[in-house]
């Protein structure tokens, strides 16, 4: 199992933190009738179900804690057991071979982190002394109340029945003093190490997971192991953002800057995780439009954290929206259908946050005398070769002298060239677009302009 493939084949069809938490669990609580009985596992059929991975369920778990029959034979029931004593077991204790999947897979180094890191995640929270004596304490007061008349039933005594209880919350505490030892012995770990994981701003509803469990309040105490791979993941709060992570004594990686970091323990430490609340993401506001027959000269004000801009547009009633991602507040749609009436809307991406869309609504124009009809000092536009491999060439007419600019845009508006405007005679003019033959292969819109008239034509490159 130290071949990550072999691993990942695995790791697709099992339930892996399942199957740790079912030996964790057994062995911890020292049971001594499971493997040989009462041990069922289980996967979903359904093909769109979430548990299509094998895992393991918990049944019958009364010969634990030093109660009951040793159906299982195992070496040690006292609280001193090792936590790996199942990797001794015979085949008539497992059958199955349990056990021999867990011994396989601590041959690779992230099962053996992940085995021993959840162990220490359980024992700072649901296997800790103080959670465990503190359920039992419920339990038991629950349960007294009824004592007296299990006992008039089917015989005891009150003193008797006390007694086992003591026995029972001895077990645990005398477990929670032996286990640390044992865990050190069998997993060829150090440690445990104190540490300590803080949030900032304190109080916040900010989170860090730390390995498999998110603590259920900050600062989170505990104690884990070293010679494993610890992960910690931030988890910032609705309307807030991840800063940065403070580590006292240890190194980590990747960065302090990134959400999820891994670090192994040699020695105690303290761990801050920063978080500020997000910069909101303001919407675009003041849409301006400027719409002829096929195109429309859209812009907006924006917020000064945008990163860029959902630009979508659509004949109104259609099913389908042309979408864009854009990075400037001004753009030219192109290839409008004229005398249509049209939907924008245009939303703003910050670094952590999304806006809604604004909408707005425009009309090209409708066309007089014809899709080609030209400005009145603008005639002839031409643009050849068209495709073209290699240079593009312009040709038009001037009815009048004037100043005149050519500017070029991709498919999307983006303004990709442009020259100044110069006077230019009366007559025709024919030029070479040089900056062309750099130009990758796709469509782009070639603008002529004259003071207020412009002509556009299509190019493609090849």
């Amino acid at each position: 199992m130290s071949d990550p493939d072999n691993y990942a084949y695995v790791d697709e069809r099992l339930d892996i933190l399942s199957l740790i938490d079912y030996m964790i669990i057994n062995t911890h609580t020292v049971c001594k009738d499971w493997l040989n009985w009462n041990t069922a596992w289980w996967r979903g059929r359904n093909p769109e179900g979430e548990k299509l991975k094998w895992r393991y369920t918990l049944w019958d778990l009364d010969a634990t804690f030093g109660h009951y029959i040793n159906y299982t034979s195992i070496p040690n029931t006292t609280p001193t057991a090792d936590p790996c004593d199942n990797e001794t077991y015979s085949t008539s204790s497992d059958p199955q071979g349990h056990v021999d999947l867990i011994i396989s897979l601590m041959e690779n180094e992230t099962f053996h982190s992940l085995y021993v890191n959840r162990y220490a995640d359980l024992l700072n929270s649901y296997l800790s002394c103080d959670y465990m004596i503190a359920l039992l304490d419920t339990m038991i007061a629950r349960i007294e109340p009824e004592m007296p008349r299990q006992i008039a039933k089917w015989g005891g005594s009150m003193t008797q029945w006390e007694a086992n209880v003591q026995e029972l919350r001895d077990f645990i505490n005398d477990r929670c003093f032996y286990i640390d030892n044992g865990i050190v012995d069998c997993y060829e770990v150090t440690g445990p190490y104190p540490l300590t994981v803080s949030i900032v701003p304190a109080n916040s509803d900010n989170q860090v997971r730390v390995n498999t469990f998110v603590p259920t309040a900050f600062p989170f105490v505990g104690e884990y192991f070293g010679g494993t791979t610890l992960e910690f993941q931030a988890l910032p709060a609705t309307d807030y953002v991840f800063v940065k992570w403070e580590v006292a004594n240890q190194s980590f990686d990747p960065d302090q800057y990134a959400e999820a970091i891994t670090m192994s323990m040699e020695q105690g430490d303290d761990i801050i995780a920063y978080f500020e609340p997000a910069i909101p993401c303001a919407l675009p506001a003041n849409i301006q439009i400027d719409a002829e027959q096929t195109t429309a000269a859209i812009s907006w004000d924006g917020p000064f954290n945008f990163l860029s801009y959902v630009v979508r547009w659509r004949p109104v009633g259609a099913a389908n929206w042309s979408e864009i991602s854009y990075l400037d507040t001004q753009i030219i749609l192109t290839g409008l259908e004229a005398c249509t009436d049209y939907e924008f809307e245009v939303g703003t991406i910050c670094g952590f946050a999304t806006s809604d869309l604004v909408t707005a609504q425009f009309s090209t124009d409708c066309a007089t005398v014809g899709a080609e009809e030209l400005p009145v000092r603008i005639q002839a536009f031409q643009v050849y070769p068209n495709p073209t491999r290699n240079l593009v060439n312009l040709e038009f007419d001037l009815t009048e002298s004037g100043l005149t600019g050519i500017a070029v845009r991709s498919a999307t508006g983006q303004l990709l060239w442009q020259q100044s405007p110069s006077q230019l005679n009366a007559g025709r003019h024919r030029l070479t677009l040089e900056e062309s033959s750099q130009w990758p292969a796709g469509v782009y819109f070639i603008y002529l302009q004259m003071e207020e008239e412009v002509a556009v034509r299509k190019a493609v490159k090849q």
